[in-house]
């Protein structure tokens, strides 16, 4: 079981400690990283709900390793893709689970959405820059309590053995403006209640954590996942 309030009580004291540490020794972004670390954002512009064939050539990128201290693989698969535009942050979640098991009805006040069905995002777009968190259950709704500010779009597709939710979040404000090669701190988690799985791409671990951030790569085309790491590694270590 997630204890989210446990993760939010301890947010404060974690950040401060962080920001701390990072500032006296390594840039905000570094991270202890291999190729599978890394994803790719390409460039493309996406309408919400008009089919999964927007999304076809797009590398799927799997939220699969667990939220335990010494993560491992849960038995649901899912994963997720990422586009971009110059006004928009474009996230894919597709997730195995059969309809009848959903808990996707809560409110978006809900203060312990937790205890539903959940996509999670978290994203730092540059070196200090505030972490970002967004929550939403199956259904697309977005919530309000212990998550960022910024107003986004989810559209949402329940099917019988998987759900889908396309999200769309906006840049040139609180996220800034985005260029090719620009880089950023990432990761997707997804709440599965009545499976007891919580598992967070790249690496699993604390939802909350400051040490298990994946790095997200903004590109016009898609590059080889090993030489792109290559080229990456020195930055991110």
């Amino acid at each position: 079981m997630r204890d989210e309030k446990g993760e939010v009580m301890t947010f404060a004291m974690k950040t401060l400690s962080f920001f701390i540490f990072v500032g006296s020794c390594v840039p905000v972004l570094a991270q202890t990283l291999d190729g599978s670390d890394v994803a790719q954002a390409l460039k493309r512009t996406i309408a919400l709900g008009q089919g999964l064939e927007q999304w076809q050539d797009l590398p799927q990128y799997p939220v699969s390793l667990s939220n335990a201290a010494e993560p491992t693989p849960v038995a649901s698969s899912g994963y997720y893709s990422v586009a971009w535009d110059d006004e928009t942050l474009y996230i894919l979640g597709v997730f195995e689970q059969p309809q009848e098991t959903l808990l996707a009805d809560l409110p978006s006040e809900t203060s312990e959405w937790w205890t539903g069905d959940t996509l999670e995002v978290f994203v730092r777009s540059t070196s200090g820059a505030e972490k970002l968190h967004f929550a939403m259950n199956p259904s697309g709704t977005p919530f309000a309590e212990f998550t960022s500010s910024v107003n986004y779009q989810a559209v949402s597709q329940l099917e019988e053995t998987r759900w889908i939710l396309e999200v769309a979040i906006p840049l040139n404000d609180v996220l800034p403006a985005v260029q090719v090669g620009d880089v950023w701190q990432f990761k997707v988690g997804r709440g599965y209640v009545s499976a007891n799985e919580y598992s967070l791409w790249p690496n699993g671990g604390d939802f909350q954590g400051e040490t298990n951030f994946g790095t997200l790569y903004f590109t016009e085309s898609l590059e080889n996942p090993e030489e792109l790491y290559t080229r990456l590694a020195p930055g991110l270590e």
